[in-house]
């Protein structure tokens, strides 16, 4: 059973249309940097196009397209993304012990997030930051 979010790419955030638009706006207003955020933008069905769309904003002015991940899924998608155009990732980790990671997030995934941090830098993603 697909999630309601991967089913339908607006499900709790903004229309892929208007995240384009207003990305647009904000690039021809001199802004350089956007980062993709709020819930987990690896769960939205459309997240690679909207990657490659922004992408053709560069010669606009756009220098960084980056993006915020909890890091669970995130590592099988980044060598699609960094090649439509994603160049820098925040990635949450909570505790660097497992344990306490599980306490604090309320489930598994400690290997998961790891993995996407070795692979983020690995792939040359810059920077690669770590938060909680």
């Amino acid at each position: 059973m697909q999630s309601p979010a991967s089913a339908n790419p607006h499900y709790g955030g903004f229309a892929h249309a208007s995240i384009l638009l207003q990305a647009r706006l904000f690039v021809q207003a001199g802004v350089e940097k956007i980062r993709l955020t709020g819930g987990e933008p690896t769960v939205r069905s459309d997240l690679l196009d909207i990657v490659q769309r922004l992408n053709r904003l560069r010669p606009l002015g756009l220098k960084t397209i980056a993006m915020t991940s909890n890091g669970l899924t995130l590592a099988k998608q980044l060598p699609a993304l960094q090649h439509a155009g994603l160049n820098a990732l925040n990635i949450s980790l909570d505790s660097l012990q497992q344990e306490w990671f599980e306490k604090l997030t309320r489930r598994r995934g400690h290997a998961r997030v790891l993995e996407s941090i070795r692979r983020a830098v690995h792939l040359g993603f810059d920077p690669v930051k770590v938060g909680h």
